[in-house]
C-alpha cells in the first residue's frame, strides 16, 4: 500500500485548517464588528463580512488560472503574507468602506491560498488512496468549520482584542508554514500558454463539474446564511453559550 502520511501532506492539511478558522472566525466577528461599532443593518452587516467570499471567487476564477505560470510555491507565499497584513488591518477598521475593502482583498487571498493547498495535496495523494487522502484532508474544513465559529463568538465576550491576536498568530504561522512547504512546481507547456490567453466560458468553468457544484452551492447558502448571523442572533436571546457550542454539536 503506497504512503499517505508524508510531512506535506501533514503540514498541508494543518495549513488548511489554520486558513479556514481565521475565515470563519473573521467572518463571524465581523457581523458584530459591523453592527456594534457602525451602527449598521443586519443586511449592511452581512455584506460586509460576505462580500469575503466574493473576493474569493474573484481569485479562483482569474487569478488560479496564472497558478502555474507564476509558481504554486511563489502564489501561495504571496497570498498568506497579504492575507496577515490584511488581519492585522482589522485592528485599524474605522468605517464600513475600509472593513468591506478589507475584507474583499482578503477573501482574494484566501481563495489564492486555499486553491494552491488543494492542488498541492490532490498532486501528492497516491492514486490508489486518493479517495482516502482527500477525505482526511477535507476534515480540516470541517473542523475549521466548528472551531473558527465558536472561537468568533466566545472569545469576543471576554475581550475582542483576543480574536483579533489569535487570528494575527494563526496568520503568521501560514506564513511560516508557506514557506517550509515542498510544493511541486508544473511545467507550463505551449498548450497552456495558448489557453491561458483565451477567455472562452470553457476555460473557467468544467461542464462536467457544474451538477456537483450545484448541491455544494445549496448546501453552502443555507449554511452561510446561519453562520453569519449566529453569533448575533445568539448574543440578542441570551444564549451565547448555545449559539458558540452548536458548531462543535
Amino acid at each position: 500500500m503506497e504512503k499517505l502520511w508524508s510531512k506535506d501532506y501533514v503540514l498541508n492539511i494543518v495549513g488548511n485548517l489554520l486558513l479556514f478558522v481565521v475565515f470563519y472566525l473573521l467572518m463571524v466577528y465581523t457581523t458584530k464588528l459591523a453592527i456594534t461599532e457602525f451602527n449598521v443593518s443586519v443586511s449592511e452587516a452581512g455584506l460586509a463580512s460576505g462580500i469575503f467570499i466574493v473576493g474569493a471567487l474573484v481569485a479562483r476564477l482569474v487569478i488560479s488560472r496564472y497558478m502555474d505560470f507564476i509558481g504554486r510555491k511563489r502564489m501561495l507565499i504571496i497570498a498568506v503574507v497579504i492575507h496577515a497584513i490584511c488581519t492585522f488591518g482589522y485592528h485599524f477598521i474605522d468605517g464600513m468602506l475600509f472593513l468591506c475593502t478589507l475584507r474583499f482583498v482578503q477573501g482574494m487571498t484566501y481563495g489564492m491560498a486555499s486553491t494552491v493547498i488543494a492542488t498541492t495535496v490532490a498532486s501528492i495523494v497516491p492514486e490508489s488512496r486518493r479517495g482516502e487522502g482527500i477525505g482526511y484532508f477535507t476534515l480540516s474544513v470541517t473542523l475549521g468549520s466548528a472551531i473558527g465559529p465558536f472561537l468568533g463568538i466566545s472569545l469576543p465576550q471576554i475581550n475582542p482584542l483576543y480574536a483579533l491576536v489569535l487570528c494575527d498568530v494563526l496568520s503568521i504561522s501560514l506564513i511560516v508554514l508557506a514557506f517550509i512547504l515542498n510544493i511541486t512546481e508544473i511545467k507550463v507547456g505551449f498548450r497552456q500558454r495558448v489557453e491561458v490567453k483565451s477567455f472562452r466560458l470553457r476555460t473557467f468553468f468544467e461542464p462536467t463539474a457544474i451538477p456537483i457544484s450545484i448541491v455544494a452551492l445549496l448546501g453552502a447558502i443555507g449554511y452561510s446564511a446561519v453562520m453569519i448571523y449566529i453569533g448575533t442572533y445568539s448574543e440578542t436571546i441570551g444564549l451565547l453559550l448555545g449559539g458558540s457550542l452548536v458548531y462543535f454539536i
